[in-house]
């Protein structure tokens, strides 16, 4: 009996220990509905977040102590309607994109949607700053449906960026493929799985395009991609792993860290004035 009771409390102690993450806190009322972050990996001492909705139109980019370093704003004509979603992509010479999604469509009245491609450089030794070289706006649609999404990644090695819808029993998957060389013309997105899954509300695929989180205000959901598996096939199936997740108010955002160790989440908050980053060990 004791052995057994020892047992428990070595595997109660082991759940507690990896499940608590670790909590930074943001004293920021610019922070309070944060609906999109994500990482580069040839700048991982910094990430970059947006704001859902009735916030400015930029990014903003964070360290990882509680400190707003900067705030990059956008031309005035790309507004903010519903940015619900944002992810990136490490380039040569300190370079990197930012993809922004105005994906959100609480209403159903739009069918037409934007991301934003913010090419920028990362700050050297030269200057301290991130800087916004150019913007490019791919337009789409979803077929001839009308969707709510608040969920976009990309997958670098085959230049394809991917949006999930939030409701529904299941959501669907789709893609822009080629998403760099799609020109001023309104493309439509391909549909290419369904998950049953619903209320998704952020996801991050990692760099190497194996290793994907998919979160809803409840779980976090993985999946590990295997070898010729596509995208849509990968996310039409079961998740391998339910990953640790603390309840937040309105979680709206998850990236993988730049070497996938850690996973982190942040989330809208009630007071609008304090902010908290969450990192998980995978």
């Amino acid at each position: 009996m004791k052995r057994i009771t020892l047992a428990l409390i070595i595997i109660i102690f082991t759940v507690l220990l990896y499940s608590t993450p670790t909590v930074v806190e943001y004293r920021a009322k610019q922070l309070s509905e944060v609906s999109g972050i994500d990482v580069l990996s040839n700048c991982d001492s910094l990430f970059f977040a947006i704001n859902d909705s009735g916030n400015p139109n930029e990014i903003i980019v964070l360290d990882y102590e509680g400190n707003i370093k900067q705030y990059v704003a956008f031309p005035r004509h790309l507004k903010n309607k519903d940015w619900e979603d944002m992810t990136a992509t490490s380039l040569p010479n300190n370079r990197g994109i930012l993809f922004i999604g105005d994906i959100g469509n609480n209403k159903f009245f739009k069918n037409s949607y934007q991301v934003y491609l913010a090419f920028i450089t990362l700050p050297e030794t030269k200057y301290n700053y991130v800087r916004l070289d150019s913007i490019k706006t791919v337009n789409f649609t979803m077929g001839k449906n009308r969707y709510d999404a608040e969920t976009l990644f990309y997958d670098a090695k085959d230049d394809n960026l991917y949006i999930v819808t939030k409701w529904g029993n299941y959501s669907k998957i789709f893609e822009l493929s080629g998403v760099m060389n799609i020109g001023e013309e309104v493309v439509s997105a391909k549909l290419v799985g369904t998950s049953p899954m619903s209320i998704v509300t952020a996801g991050d695929l990692s760099d190497d395009g194996k290793h994907l989180l998919i979160k809803t205000y409840i779980d976090i959901f993985y999946w590990k991609r295997k070898p010729g598996e596509s995208i849509g096939s990968m996310c039409s199936r079961t998740p391998d792993s339910i990953l640790p997740y603390e309840s937040e108010p309105q979680g709206e955002s998850i990236m993988w860290s730049s070497d996938q160790k850690y996973y982190y989440t942040i989330s809208e908050h009630n007071n609008r004035k304090t902010t908290y980053l969450y990192k998980y060990d995978f």
